[in-house]
């Protein structure tokens, strides 16, 4: 939801180094988008801000918390952008109010219309699209073989179970797509889902291949 606005990042500044700084279980889907120099993984307020520290001109905080902006703060960083929501806006040197018109829509035009308020051009049609690298795209080959078509599950939710489909109704949807279409069906998640994921492939008739916790080898953390 954040590659338009990661995109506009680049129309509006395109000889920028441009840098993501994200949760390590997200940074990594950074590394298929061309628009993006290079990634961090997110460790917390003071190691961020350690990280950063004076190696950049501007930060764009598309997280509405205090704790984001305090970091940038922190870490010395002379352009601070981003809403003026949670008390942070002393800490901002361009700060833009949530409109209106975006409550309540998806987070792609929140960031963006984030981007305009602080004064930068997004009219260009919003882009969310993945270009999977080849290197996924053989480790991809390499776990599910030849014989597709695949559907894909990811059946996780970071808060658990407050935000996750319950099992039976996944495993409902895996059977019935798998029946009508003659595709086979892969599980796919973190390590920690591996049980859901478990759960899920017991409850199908069409016994699905369960990959959480697998990782592209080539793009795995050293």
């Amino acid at each position: 939801m954040s590659l338009p606005a990661v995109r506009d990042l680049r129309r509006n500044f395109p000889a920028a180094r441009i840098e993501v700084l994200a949760r390590p279980w997200v940074a990594e889907l950074y590394r298929a988008v061309a628009e993006v120099d290079d990634l961090r993984e997110s460790r917390g307020l003071r190691a961020d801000a350690k990280a950063i520290h004076d190696g950049f001109d501007a930060a764009v905080l598309l997280p509405n918390s205090f704790g984001t902006a305090l970091a940038v703060w922190a870490a010395g960083i002379p352009e601070r952008w981003g809403y003026s929501t949670d008390g942070r806006g002393l800490l901002l040197t361009r700060r833009a109010r949530v409109p209106a018109g975006v409550r309540g829509r998806s987070q792609v035009y929140y960031y963006r219309a984030m981007l305009a308020g602080v004064g930068l051009d997004t009219d260009s049609p919003p882009d969310a699209s993945l270009h999977c690298p080849a290197a996924w795209a053989a480790r991809g080959a390499e776990l599910l073989g030849d014989d597709g078509p695949w559907l894909g599950l990811n059946p996780g939710a970071y808060f658990g179970t407050a935000k996750r489909w319950i099992p039976e109704r996944y495993a409902a949807v895996g059977d019935l797509v798998a029946r009508r279409t003659g595709a086979k069906v892969a599980i796919v998640g973190g390590a920690a889902e591996r049980p859901l994921g478990e759960a899920i492939a017991g409850a199908m008739v069409a016994k699905p291949l369960v990959l959480c916790g697998e990782r592209c080898r080539t793009c795995a953390r050293s």
